[in-house]
């Protein structure tokens, strides 16, 4: 037999896949797995897929949280202003979801009318 066995690497029911985490952190795998390797944590790739064990990402995931709570702006320097228009990454997430399919199906025609163009020739 060739190839990686995954069910026998040591330890694969802890690995679960890093674009889980990047969808719900709304940023990219690679961006997500570049912090992960340069804070020293393990990323392994199974089956060309990001994996990492759920205890790490998740320590990493609250000491991020935790950093940033502490770095939070004190009352006295919050802005007078606010913006009125939420930034696009406090969008709800049906909301992103609902963009990203109206992107895939203008996708999918794009390349059925490539294909139907394609198969004229």
């Amino acid at each position: 037999m060739s190839g990686v066995v995954t069910h026998d690497l040591p330890g694969i029911g802890e690995w679960t896949a890093l674009w889980r985490y990047a969808v719900a952190l709304t940023v990219p795998t690679k961006k997500l797995q570049a912090n992960l390797e340069a804070n020293g944590l393990p990323v392994m790739v199974i089956a060309g897929e990001p994996q990492v064990r759920r205890s790490d990402i998740e320590r990493f995931i609250e000491e991020r949280r935790h950093e940033a709570q502490t770095r939070k702006i004190k009352p006295a320097q919050v802005p007078l202003a606010a913006p009125a228009e939420k930034p696009a990454a406090l969008k709800p997430i049906s909301e992103k979801l609902q963009e990203q399919a109206a992107e895939l199906e203008a996708l999918k025609r794009q390349v059925a009318e490539l294909l139907a163009a394609r198969g004229h020739r």
